[in-house]
């Protein structure tokens, strides 16, 4: 649905009215004593975040890409910076995990509702600096050219531009998106059907490619096994008081560490092989926590250290609650370095500027609606047997290496 106002009314507008009302969300969830009150806000809250959340990867490239010299003619973006752009926005939810995680544990002591309170309404923060911030961000160039709104477009090109620029480059860079707007209005159709069309430019498969990376994302197990992490916590010998405050602060920690080496390399290094190698490393680590789990399982029984243990199981051996522990982390960490961001990344490389905002609602949707689907599914799953539902997981990510190996092609252009 974001996708027919992105395309109308602009990205930034978009974004200004999202940011809103995400911050009037977060002032009612924050202030009501009625649960259903409460229930409504969570889901204005969650539908800002879908916006967003097609948003963002959609607007990274517009936005910055006339701080550079060099355009590849036949996308919306250098080639030779598109991963790291788009990948910024996996270091902006982790980022955002990371301090959600931590307000959390510094108030999961308070006996008060105010402390509860400070918590919901900490989201408000962020909402504000973000409408401050899009006060000095300017609407997308390539959109105002597919509006016809040339002069305005060549304005922000000129304030975005680099300081050693001259004007001729200037123009040839105005020319060259001009002209890539006016091919794509001339040669491609906007209706939302066409994505579903085949033909020369094969939008189909293009729709095929972008929302398969995304529901093979979730396959991963990603959401179902961080919901469930108190579980297998539990099982390991965590204390079950704070299991699911601590598993959230680590989980969070690995990540704000993990997407480092990824905005280092990730256009250096085919988005194919930064899959297939993710999907390996993800696939190994949940095959060991399964393995672990269905051999050193106690079940129903007393904990060595003499306390009952309150959860149905743990684990018997001090080395194999090292060893889950440590595969958690690699596999969380292999995630947020890998398929998380890899998977905006690849829909930003395949769609043309005219059809991009539909094709981005698409894919982002199949995103939102196969995690609530695993996470169902995992509900039932984690019940009936952890090591079944890791070794499920581990599964999928290894068939997930044959099918980028075998449909996916690459979508990273060297310039060396």
């Amino acid at each position: 649905v974001s996708s027919y106002f992105v395309d109308r009314i602009g990205r930034k507008k978009v974004f200004y009215i999202s940011t809103i009302i995400h911050a009037v969300g977060v002032i009612i969830q924050s202030f009501t004593s009625t649960y259903y009150v409460l229930v409504i806000a969570r889901g204005i809250i969650g539908i800002c975040f879908g916006v967003q959340g097609m948003l963002i990867p959609l607007c990274k490239i517009p936005l910055y890409i006339s701080v550079y010299q060099q355009i590849d003619q036949s996308e919306i973006a250098m080639s030779s910076n598109r991963g790291t752009l788009v990948s910024m926005y996996q270091s902006g939810i982790s980022v955002g995990f990371s301090v959600g995680f931590g307000a959390a544990f510094a108030a999961s002591n308070t006996t008060t509702m105010l402390g509860w309170k400070l918590i919901l309404l900490l989201p408000l923060i962020p909402s504000l600096l973000m409408l401050a911030g899009l006060w000095g961000i300017p609407e997308s160039p390539r959109w105002l050219i597919s509006q016809e709104r040339y002069e305005e477009a060549l304005y922000i090109l000129k304030e975005l531009r680099d300081w050693r620029s001259n004007n001729s480059e200037l123009m040839m860079e105005f020319t060259s998106i001009v002209q890539d707007v006016s091919f794509d209005r001339l040669y491609t159709k906007k209706p939302f059907l066409t994505l579903f069309q085949g033909g020369i430019c094969n939008y189909r498969k293009r729709t095929l490619l972008g929302t398969g990376v995304h529901i093979l994302t979730q396959l991963t197990g990603v959401n179902g096994v961080f919901f469930f992490l108190p579980v297998t916590f539990e099982a390991s010998g965590i204390d079950r008081g704070n299991t699911a405050l601590i598993s959230n602060c680590i989980i969070g920690g690995v990540d704000l560490l993990c997407i480092i080496p990824l905005l280092l390399f990730v256009d250096k290094i085919g988005r194919r092989v930064i899959l297939m190698a993710g999907a390996a490393v993800m696939g190994g680590a949940l095959l060991l926590i399964s393995i672990m789990i269905a051999c050193f399982v106690v079940t129903d029984a007393t904990n060595p250290n003499g306390g009952v243990v309150t959860s149905s199981a743990y684990v018997s051996s001090t080395g194999a609650t090292y060893a889950i522990m440590i595969s958690i982390i690699v596999y969380f960490g292999t995630f947020t370095a890998t398929w998380g961001p890899l998977g905006w990344v690849y829909t930003a490389d395949i769609y043309p500027q005219l059809i991009r905002a539909n094709a981005m609602g698409i894919t982002t949707a199949s995103s939102y609606i196969f995690s609530i689907v695993i996470t169902l599914l995992s509900t039932y799953l984690f019940t009936y047997s952890i090591w079944g539902t890791y070794l499920m997981f581990s599964i999928f990510c290894f068939i997930m290496i044959w099918i980028i190996s075998k449909y996916y092609p690459e979508t990273r252009v060297s310039h060396s």
